[in-house]
């Protein structure tokens, strides 16, 4: 009977010892799992960051296009403005060439020009 004993003792060291090194195994992998979490939650600090950026960047290439869509119509109106202008003054320069046209030849002579100088 005492060798049964004995024997029992010996089993349950075995067990303990086991347990104890799952044991050490499982503080090893939780140490490995906080370090591991410290780490994502500094590249989670970095993706809301990142984030934020990106934000900002989308809301400023709005707001550029807005812009550059304001200055195109403007471009565009101020284009309006100057071929018309332009035609204004291109149909006063035929007006003035026509009637110069008319006055140039009356009586055989220019007007304004007597002939001789």
């Amino acid at each position: 009977m005492l060798l049964e004993v004995a024997a029992g003792l010996a089993g349950l060291h075995a067990r303990r010892e086991e347990a104890e090194a799952r044991l050490r195994a499982a503080e090893a992998n939780l140490v490995r799992t906080a370090d591991r979490s410290a780490v994502l939650d500094g590249q989670l600090d970095g993706v809301r960051r990142q984030a934020g950026q990106a934000a900002r960047h989308v809301e400023l290439s709005a707001r550029i296009a807005a812009a550059e869509a304001g200055l195109h119509a403007l471009a565009r109106a101020r284009t309006a403005e100057a071929r018309d202008a332009a035609a204004t003054a291109l149909a006063a320069a035929q007006a003035a060439a026509a009637d110069a046209a008319s006055g140039v030849v009356q009586n055989g002579r220019f007007m304004g020009y007597s002939g001789s100088g």
